[in-house]
């Protein structure tokens, strides 16, 4: 290559004789090399990859999330059943039958009393015994107060209350709106009493708001005396004490009176008509209004 001087440039003459500036060569080498992109192009570039991702991570939990619900329905997968399984007793309480807490058309088994060869004095039990849960439903049995408000927390649920007096006489009653709040009291709320029971809703509305008392642990509104201890030790919501009693002795009293027996009142009355009940259940199910 020769070189040839300027004024204003200097000139090549390659070897194939072409005489070229080096202004040219110049030119040539910037229309070879790619512009670097702007900073404004690279943040774009980034926001749409970040974008992106993000789309993919969504269409993948939505992926996840039909699957799931999918598998929930096959199985017939309620969320009470869901949170009967998670109760911190579901696997540690070997004296409840776990596999029949749930009944047809959504009914969740309370309490159930009978004559199923059990001990008068089955439900006389302590605390402990009233927040774990005990019995089989297909016999005497008892859901347990944790259960029972972790079920009750989440949504509205209707309770329904049946029993059976030792005459053969039968009574029921519903209420549309049931709760039982948190340990220790596990207070008792319940109301919107359904006027197709053919009982009166004091029965059961004079323990609304009250605590749950055991032989062992006295939560009612006396000062001096236990409930429980009086009515057969068994653990019921007790105010003064009581105009129903699920939790009492099971026995028939035949015709004189007894306190410590399974009991209501069934026109609300202390004073009024007092039954006793050879049968008694209480269950409860989720309502939508």
């Amino acid at each position: 290559m020769e070189i040839y001087s300027d004024p204003e440039e200097v000139y090549y003459m390659t070897v194939e004789g072409e005489k070229r500036s080096t202004s040219l060569i110049r030119r040539e080498d910037e229309e070879k090399t790619p512009a670097a992109p702007s900073n404004q192009a690279v943040q774009s570039q980034i926001l749409d990859m970040k974008n992106k991702n993000e789309n993919l991570t969504k269409r993948l939990i939505l992926a996840h999330a039909v699957t799931f619900f999918v598998a929930a329905c096959a199985l017939g997968i309620s969320l009470y059943q869901l949170l009967l399984q998670s109760s911190p007793d579901a696997n540690n309480n070997q004296h409840v039958d776990e596999n029949k807490t749930v009944e047809d058309e959504g009914w969740v088994l309370i309490l159930k009393r009978g004559q199923m060869g059990n001990a008068e004095d089955y439900f006389a039990k302590n605390f402990d015994a009233y927040e774990r849960g005990f019995g089989q439903t297909d016999s005497e049995y008892w859901i347990g107060l944790r259960r029972l408000h972790n079920l009750t927390k989440y949504g509205k649920w209707e309770l329904r209350v049946t029993f059976v007096t030792w005459s053969g006489q039968r009574f029921f009653a519903t209420f549309r709106a049931f709760q039982v709040g948190p340990s220790p009291r596990y207070q008792l709320n319940i109301g919107e009493f359904d006027e197709d029971s053919n009982t009166d809703a004091r029965f059961l509305l004079y323990s609304n708001n009250q605590g749950f008392s055991t032989m062992d642990l006295d939560q009612d509104g006396l000062k001096k005396r236990s409930c429980s201890q009086d009515y057969g030790k068994g653990g019921w919501w007790f105010d003064k004490c009581h105009k129903s009693n699920f939790a009492g002795l099971n026995r028939n009293p035949g015709s004189e009176p007894d306190k410590e027996a399974i009991q209501i009142y069934v026109d609300g009355e202390f004073d009024g008509e007092l039954k006793y009940a050879q049968e008694a259940e209480m269950k409860m199910r989720s309502i939508n209004n």
